[in-house]
């Protein structure tokens, strides 16, 4: 570029301080304002409800924060979320507040069909880790170590046409998972896979008050490939449920401990 006087109709003004004093104010203010909104990502994108209503519902998350536990305005929320109609995915960690302490939510969500289903919920606050996931699956939310389990168990009720009969003779499995679900659950009667199999049976196992194993999978196989599923090994039984084609189907199993 040559090395020219710039004519008068292209000259730069020169700020006045008084401008100048502006801009730095604008921009102060401008940050804390962008975290804010931020900050509240999980809310306008709907996660964030959900995960503070299955906060609030778990006993041991109750216990270290007390009641209510909600999102504070103040607090470092990050990781990266995106929705597209009524489908979507988050990985997200916020902060969260009750009136006995502060603690961080993890959460590993995603979006089908207008309803967020969670795959981690995890609070951590004075320095134990809760699974929230564990009080929805019937658990007390405490961490709890899935080992293999293979046990029999016999069909008891059916109501509707689940392919099975009274009295069948059943299978039930319960392995850990490497992936975001803590374990994979399948149930087979026969030649007749009730639940699980190829690449589903995956969800959050949690203990119970006595130790025992819980599942529960509330979605059904239109949602998620599985149907859903009931299980309790403290109480000896496994309740599998689901639409077909021709109806809803039940099938109640007692399992020997």
């Amino acid at each position: 570029m040559p090395d020219e006087e710039p004519s008068p109709g292209t000259r730069t003004p020169v700020k006045s301080p008084f401008a100048r004093i502006a801009n730095v104010a604008m921009g102060v203010l401008a940050t804390p304002l962008a975290v804010l909104a931020f900050g509240q990502a999980p809310s306008c994108m709907g996660f964030g409800p959900p995960a503070l209503q299955a906060v609030n519902a778990c006993p041991s998350a109750v216990a270290a924060l007390g009641s209510p536990i909600t999102q504070p305005w103040v607090g470092l929320s990050c990781g990266n979320a995106e929705t597209e109609d009524d489908d979507g995915r988050a990985s997200w960690s916020m902060p969260v507040v009750g009136p006995n302490g502060r603690g961080t939510l993890d959460i590993q969500a995603g979006e089908r069909g207008g309803r967020w289903q969670f795959g981690v919920l995890t609070l951590t606050a004075g320095g134990r880790t809760i699974d929230v996931l564990g009080c929805e699956a019937g658990g007390t939310g405490e961490q709890v170590a899935i080992t293999h389990r293979a046990l029999v168990g016999t069909v008891t009720t059916i109501v509707g046409e689940p392919g099975v009969a009274v009295g069948a003779a059943c299978s039930v499995t319960v392995d850990p998972s490497e992936g975001a679900q803590s374990c994979r659950v399948g149930v087979v009667c026969g030649d007749r896979t009730l639940y699980g199999g190829d690449t589903h049976g995956y969800g959050h196992c949690a203990a119970d008050a006595r130790g025992a194993i819980t599942m529960r999978d509330g979605n059904p196989s239109g949602v998620d490939g599985d149907p859903m599923l009931d299980l309790r090994l403290g109480a000896n039984e496994v309740v599998v449920t689901d639409q077909g084609e021709r109806g809803i189907w039940v099938v109640t199993l007692a399992t020997v401990p």
